[in-house]
């Protein structure tokens, strides 16, 4: 009888479980509770979620399971004097359940002490890049009047706890992130807005973020939202002029727009990252190698979606590769470490390769020797005289070249800019490609 008594006691619980199973599949969209330790399950949970949600409610139900055996076990020994079978059966089941908390908690508690990573269940991060255009306040939905304290979007750091602690992220300016947790406080350094999304490719209706500091982020979103892709969006807060550097060729990817000279690129999360340059008309940007305005520098007068065929040396003293390749370490592409920005430009350029390409010296006044002007790239230390390929001229400017230094030998002027100085011969028809070793500058 008590056989058969066990045999409907359980069937009737597995019947019950597998009804309210399905009962709970049919309705998802009801409200789940949160586990023990505050996860929340609903229809926007990932799947990360979803197996932290069950791992956390399997400790509680395993521990509260294994504190009820011990506490029928205790039962057990305390009305089982006199019955030696008894109490041996209770004790093993006292050992039993508490080997089985201690490997409960054990567990967690290893694998913190361990990596208290191993107990953190996450997607990993990426970073979505080509949203490198600024956008007004309206089109954001915000004041058209909004202020900020920077003159342009610099980067933005999102913390996982309140007051810019725990675990945080950096989004720079024209990227999206997707984010392992719930950003719980920000920090946006100049005119940025940042756009908290609930699923992983920064889709649907964002929380849009404005303030520099933001210690408690839970004040614009629900406690249960799920934010799963951060995207940081430079602001066009005036009408001021900006030369704009991109990290890919073609103006794409990452951008970091510049309205003020920059000493160490370092600072904007950009050093060594240039691959493409937008120039405003009449402006010039001067990008140098080094920080500090340092090292071979390159000048842009105008937009270069391209640096990977700028030079930083003279091709004829790099050494070939294999072929006739020649290594993208001596070229400008991601170089750049400091950037000058000049205004109303209006100053000579000489450059060591054709198209106004590769390293630059700028000519602000006659130069009696181009030797005694040079730059260091390891191993070499390189003069301008009898290395410069093409020569930008302002229209109120004409030069004057010289074959010898010292403005000696053969002269030829020269009025306006010339992308190549192999077209420009003397009356011998030799043209003034690396050749000349001084110069005069005369306004017009």
């Amino acid at each position: 009888m008590s056989k058969l008594l066990k045999i409907v006691f359980f069937s009737l619980l597995l019947s019950l479980g597998i009804f309210g199973l399905a009962s709970g599949v049919l309705a998802l969209e009801l409200t789940w509770p949160d586990s023990p330790a505050g996860t929340f399950f609903n229809d926007k949970t990932t799947l990360t979620q979803m197996i932290k949600y069950f791992y956390e409610w399997g400790l509680t139900i395993g521990g509260l399971a294994a504190f009820l055996a011990l506490v029928y076990a205790g039962f057990l020994y305390l009305t089982s004097v006199g019955d030696p079978g008894r109490v041996k059966d209770a004790k093993d089941r006292i050992i039993a359940a508490i080997s089985g908390l201690v490997l409960l908690f054990s567990s967690v508690l290893i694998l913190n002490t361990i990596n208290p990573q191993l107990t953190t269940l996450m997607l990993p991060d990426y970073t979505i890049t080509g949203l490198g255009r600024s956008v007004s306040c309206t089109e954001l939905g915000l004041a058209a009047d909004c202020k900020y304290s920077f003159d342009e979007c610099q980067t933005a750091t999102a913390w996982s706890k309140k007051n810019l602690k725990g675990g945080k992220t950096d989004i720079l300016p024209g990227t999206a992130k997707s984010t392992a947790f719930t950003p719980k406080s920000i920090f946006i350094k100049g005119a940025c807005v940042v756009s908290l999304y609930s699923n992983s490719g920064c889709e649907g209706d964002p929380v849009n973020v404005i303030s520099s500091e933001q210690n408690d982020l839970t004040l614009f979103y629900s406690l249960k939202t799920s934010i799963r892709c951060i995207q940081n969006t430079a602001v066009d807060v005036g009408s001021k002029t900006r030369v704009v550097l991109y990290d890919d060729v073609g103006g794409k990817g990452a951008s970091l727009p510049l309205s003020s000279d920059q000493t160490n690129l370092e600072f904007r999360r950009f050093n060594d990252k240039t691959s493409a340059v937008t120039v405003p008309s009449s402006y010039a940007a001067v990008l140098y190698f080094d920080a500090n305005f340092e090292g071979p520098y390159l000048v842009k007068t105008e937009n270069d979606l391209d640096l990977t065929d700028d030079l930083i040396v003279p091709l004829d003293i790099i050494p070939k590769l294999g072929g006739a390749g020649v290594s993208p370490s001596y070229f400008w592409s991601d170089k750049a470490s400091s950037v000058e920005i000049l205004p109303n430009f209006n100053e000579v350029v000489l450059y060591i390769d054709e198209g106004f390409q590769g390293s630059s010296l700028i000519v602000k006044e006659d130069i009696a020797n181009l030797e005694e002007h040079q730059f260091s790239f390891a191993p070499w230390d390189i003069p301008f005289n009898d290395k410069v390929s093409s020569i930008y001229i302002p229209p109120d400017y004409k030069v004057i070249i010289y074959d010898d230094k010292d403005y000696n030998g053969k002269e030829k002027t020269i009025s306006s800019s010339v992308s190549g100085l192999t077209k420009i011969k003397d009356n011998t028809g030799r043209n003034w490609n690396d050749r000349f070793s001084s110069i005069k500058v005369i306004r017009r």
